[in-house]
Parts: C-alpha cells; sequence; structure tokens
C-alpha cells in the first residue's frame, strides 16, 4: 500500500490505554470498610471514558509514511547483514523521541493491505495526539522492534514536550521520498545520514 499506511487498523485505537486508566485492582490489601465501599461502587454503571478526537495531519501521515518506506529498505539491509539493527535502531528511535512521536508496534498477521506477516507502527504525535501509521515485514523487522522496545530507546513525554510541526513534517517526508526515490543502491543508511547531514 501506498507510503506504507494501514487505515484499517486506526478503528482499533491502541492509545486509548494511555487516556483510559486501568481498571485493575492495586495489589495493597484493602481494609473491610473499603472493600465494602468499592463494591458498593461497582455496583453503579460504569460509563466509557471519551478519547477526544484526534486532529488530522496530512503533513505527519506523509511523514510517518516515508519513514516506513525509509525503515523498510534500511531493515532489510539489516536483514541481509549488510547493516547492524542495534545501530539502525538506536540511530531511529533516539531521532524520532526527539521529534515528539510516539511509536507503539503490534504483531500483525497477512491482511488485505500487507501481504506478509508485519509490524504496524502506530504513532502519535505527542503535543496534539495527530496519528498515522506504518509497517515493517516480520522477516526483516523483527529485530528492530525488539530492540526498540528496550527501555534505552524509550522516552516520557510530558505536557510540554515539544514535538515536530506540520511543516517539519511535511518538509521531511519529501526530503525522505526524494532521497528513496533517487537510488535504489545498498548503504541506505549511511547514505541517508550523509544527506541529512549536508
Amino acid at each position: 500500500m501506498a507510503d506504507g499506511f494501514i487505515p484499517e487498523h486506526f478503528a482499533e485505537d491502541p492509545f486509548l490505554q494511555d487516556v483510559i486508566p486501568s481498571s485493575r485492582e492495586p495489589t495493597h490489601r484493602k481494609s473491610a470498610s473499603r472493600t465494602r465501599q468499592r463494591q458498593t461502587a461497582d455496583a453503579e454503571p460504569v460509563l466509557p471514558v471519551a478519547n477526544p478526537p484526534a486532529p488530522s495531519s496530512p503533513a505527519f501521515k506523509s511523514f510517518c509514511g516515508q519513514v516506513g518506506r525509509l525503515l523498510g529498505r534500511v531493515t532489510a539491509e539489516c536483514a541481509e547483514g549488510t547493516e547492524d539493527y542495534q545501530r539502525v535502531t538506536s540511530w531511529f528511535c533516539k531521532w524520532l523521541n526527539q521529534q515528539g512521536v510516539v511509536f507503539r508496534f503490534v504483531k500483525r498477521p497477512e491482511d488485505e493491505f500487507v501481504q506478509a506477516p508485519h509490524y504496524t507502527a502506530f504513532c502519535r504525535r505527542a503535543s496534539d495526539g495527530a496519528r498515522s501509521a506504518f509497517y515493517l515485514y516480520e522477516e526483516t523487522g523483527d529485530e528492530f522492534v525488539r530492540l526498540s522496545r528496550l527501555p534505552k530507546n524509550k522516552r516520557t513525554y510530558t505536557a510540554t514536550c515539544l514535538s515536530i510541526s506540520d511543516e517539519s513534517a511535511q518538509a521531511w517526508a519529501d526530503g525522505i521520498q526524494r532521497f528513496l526515490n533517487a537510488s535504489t543502491e545498498t548503504n541506505t543508511f549511511n547514505r541517508f545520514l550523509e544527506e541529512i547531514s549536508k
């Protein structure tokens, strides 16, 4: 699918767990009176928590799609042994974290959009909740996904964290697209780093 977008997966909204508080009980012991209060509260109907609609951002969607294309090519080279997963994962996670892009990988079977087992990367812009997604084939992306989940590659976001603007997102998307369309040579990651350092 063009630019790696997988629109039907947005209906599942995996970011709800970031908004809705957990219903799990705390593990510490409670007094009998507190337990009775809790049972009384549980008897009342529980209303669902509304998740505010995310703003539409074609620029952010284009950015995520082009990042997916770039990562797809780079991880394929990692799988062939011509590039190092650790180096690639460390750089991309740090870069996306600096852009204020929260991402979560979900393993998927073959479907109508991607004709192979894959990981969908659900992406959210931390500043306003704008969302998009891209995918990586499981065969070449498995190690990248595993490494990206390590604590050293994660970041804690707060309400004051800066995120990539629509203008910057579109500029990055256009630049990555030009870079990928210009050449199919190997050594993609190093060539990309050289390109953005100019």
